[in-house]
C-alpha cells in the first residue's frame, strides 16, 4: 500500500512514526497490569487508530489506498475497542 513512498521522504517518515507509535502502544497493552493501566493503554491505542483512520483516510493520494487504510484502521480500532471493554 505504501510502496510508492520514496525512502527518506516525508511520507516515509510519517509511516515509520505511525509504526513506532503502534509498537509502543502495543507493548504498553502487553505489559500493563489489569485495571486502569490496561484500560488506559487500550484507550490510547483506540484513539490512535481513530487518528489513523482520519489522517490516512483523507491524505492518501488515491481512492483505493484511502479505502484500504480506512478499513484497516477501522478494523484495528474496533478490535482494540472490544479489548477496552474486556479489560
Amino acid at each position: 500500500m505504501f510502496s510508492s513512498t520514496p525512502r527518506g521522504s516525508a511520507g516515509s517518515s510519517g509511516i515509520r512514526a505511525l509504526g513506532g507509535r503502534d509498537l509502543a502502544s502495543g507493548l504498553a497493552m502487553a505489559v500493563a497490569p489489569q485495571g486502569t493501566p490496561l484500560r488506559t493503554a487500550v484507550g490510547i491505542r483506540v484513539g490512535s487508530d481513530l487518528v489513523d483512520l482520519v489522517v490516512l483516510g483523507t491524505s492518501l493520494p488515491d481512492r483505493g489506498a484511502r479505502s484500504n487504510a480506512v478499513a484497516v484502521a477501522g478494523g484495528w480500532g474496533a478490535l482494540c475497542a472490544l479489548g477496552f471493554w474486556a479489560a
